[in-house]
């Protein structure tokens, strides 16, 4: 009877905590994205503007409401600062893919504080 009790509360803790290990993981991947997200619309309001040329652009695989994710190597030109290079991750609305092509030159904001710190502005 003791293994029959031991059966039963294993076979009812176990989903429980698959459940628990589950929305925990998916909380972390949400809360990673939207922060993302988050800090991209501060910087865009925030931001010195600039331009910069797409020297590359690859797929993450991921994609939001159906608009992809991309990885982008920028090459910023800030007024009054040198040209520097910095790596990107960026969500793309369908419509706007064609403005961001290799060798195109984008506007972007960059965070005074930290120039690494760019987001696509694509208004």
């Amino acid at each position: 009877m003791d293994q029959f009790n031991t059966l039963i509360a294993v076979s009812t803790i176990v989903p429980i905590v698959i459940t628990i290990v589950v929305v925990v993981v998916v909380l972390g991947v949400f809360r990673r994205v939207f922060k993302g997200i988050s800090q991209n619309n501060v910087l865009l309001t925030s931001g010195e503007p600039a331009q910069a040329t797409v020297l590359k652009l690859w797929d993450t695989g991921v994609m939001l409401n159906n608009n992809p994710q991309v990885g982008l190597l920028l090459e910023v030109r800030p007024q009054n600062r040198p040209t520097y290079q910095v790596q990107i991750q960026s969500f793309i609305s369908l419509l706007k893919v064609s403005q961001v092509q290799t060798g195109a030159v984008v506007a972007v904001k960059v965070d005074p504080t930290d120039p690494t710190k760019v987001a696509l502005d694509l208004a």
